[in-house]
């Protein structure tokens, strides 16, 4: 940082290397480059500065702030789901595009961060319920998965951190309305309310977690009283169960709508061998 600092304001004249090294700034940068300019600025030492304390996880990070999160479509709980205020289900981020960072508790009350988990590995995020039998599915798969062989001795949870987000429930119990069709709509697993209060969620997503083992880390989407309302659901696509598959950089390199573990997959794969 101090050596791109005397470029920056003059004192010294970069070597060709020196200068590619340092010219971090902008990103995407310009005139075909990954990143930089073809120059060095104070732009390219306070992106340094931000990777060497911490605040970005690579070099070329594209991870938004967490105050690109948004709040509950409908604003539930103060509001309830209703056939006329219902969520639509969708994905909200691009494959292709940055994730946006964000800070959620696993059941035990410890906080984990995207940024952080993006330093040491890129992150498969799947969201899910209890009442959600696809998830059911797909959560069971993406932990198998975990545990099968990549290479040379290490298995997929050692080069991908696989995340579940606990979200509102898809078919909960009656007189509760599903989320997704502002009704009642029930399942043979339709058997919890829906939260209205961190705790009640925080007590599912523990059982949740009981379906796993250390490979998987179960988050708790945000719920009152303890700050908005499902924002990283809301954000990312209020959906009962999509996934992605996010680099170290922050870019989202897989978007499903509906988690498909095989496609996953061959994504990770195809992520890795370009490491």
């Amino acid at each position: 940082v101090a050596m791109t600092l005397r470029f920056a304001v003059g004192m010294e004249a970069p070597t060709a290397a020196q200068r590619l090294a340092a010219d971090v700034a902008p990103l995407p940068g310009t005139g075909g480059r990954a990143l930089g300019d073809g120059v060095v600025n104070i732009n390219d030492a306070i992106r340094l500065l931000r990777y060497l304390t911490g605040q970005i996880a690579t070099l070329d990070s594209r991870l938004l702030s967490d105050s690109a999160l948004v709040t509950d479509p409908v604003g539930y709980p103060a509001n309830d789901y209703t056939r006329a205020h219902h969520v639509p289900i969708q994905t909200r981020l691009a494959e292709g595009g940055p994730a946006v960072d964000f800070t959620l508790l696993d059941p035990q009350g410890q906080p984990h961060r995207l940024l952080d988990l993006l330093k040491t590995k890129p992150v498969l995020m799947v969201f899910g319920s209890f009442t959600c039998h696809p998830y059911r599915d797909t959560g069971g798969r993406f932990f198998e998965m975990a545990h099968q062989a990549y290479d040379g001795g290490r298995s997929y949870a050692d080069v991908v951190h696989f995340v579940h987000v606990n979200i509102p429930e898809a078919h909960p119990a009656a007189p509760d309305p599903s989320p997704y069709l502002g009704a009642v709509s029930l399942a043979d697993i339709s058997v919890k309310r829906q939260p209205r209060v961190y705790e009640e969620r925080r007590a599912i997503a523990a059982e949740i977690q009981s379906w796993y083992d250390a490979t998987q880390l179960i988050l708790v989407d945000e719920l009152e009283p303890y700050g908005p309302n499902n924002p990283v659901w809301s954000t990312y696509g209020p959906a009962p169960n999509a996934a992605f598959l996010i680099a170290q950089n922050g870019t989202i390199v897989r978007e499903q709508d509906w988690a498909i573990p095989g496609d996953m997959k061959s994504a990770v794969d195809a992520l890795l061998s370009r490491r």
